[in-house]
């Protein structure tokens, strides 16, 4: 199951299989889900802050991974910050937060990303079970190591 909520946590649309519900709209982007369980919400944003929350239909748990594009490519206005929030583990249970910058021609994106624990587990969020310390990789899409932080003030703090 998908929803997509406001800033405000009020539930905008939800999906449970991408065919159910705007089905041609999601197919003429491009990006329709491979699978037909798979949920998929096409809808235009105002610019303000949203949340799509995943989770197991009817309570089932699992790997999961939400995606995001930006399909209106003649419009002003752009996507600006993505954050994912979820359970880290070791090995093949850590967390992965995908990021694809493009078009390739425009000579690059200067971004920041970042990794909250400790933050988290402070007002006004009080989120329990956080990461006390967690260690940031960047890497490429071939998975090569492009930079690693263990305490943003240590190297590139300026």
């Amino acid at each position: 199951m998908l929803g997509l909520f406001t800033g405000g946590g009020t539930l905008l649309v939800n999906n449970n299989n991408w065919k159910d519900t705007q089905q041609a709209e999601i197919a003429a982007t491009g990006f329709a889900p491979p699978n037909d369980l798979e949920p998929a919400i096409a809808q235009t944003l105002n610019p303000g802050n949203y949340t799509a929350i995943l989770s197991g239909y009817n309570g089932v748990t699992g790997v999961g991974l939400v995606e995001i594009y930006d399909v209106d490519t003649g419009s002003a206005s752009f996507l600006s910050n993505i954050s994912t929030r979820g359970l880290v583990g070791t090995g093949n249970n850590v967390m992965i937060a995908g990021v694809v910058a493009g078009p390739t021609d425009t000579g690059g994106e200067n971004v920041i990303v970042r990794a909250l624990g400790p933050t988290l587990a402070a007002p006004p969020f009080n989120v329990p079970g956080t990461l006390g310390d967690p260690m940031l990789e960047l890497r490429d899409g071939n998975g090569a190591l492009l930079q690693s932080n263990d305490n943003w003030k240590l190297g590139q703090q300026a």
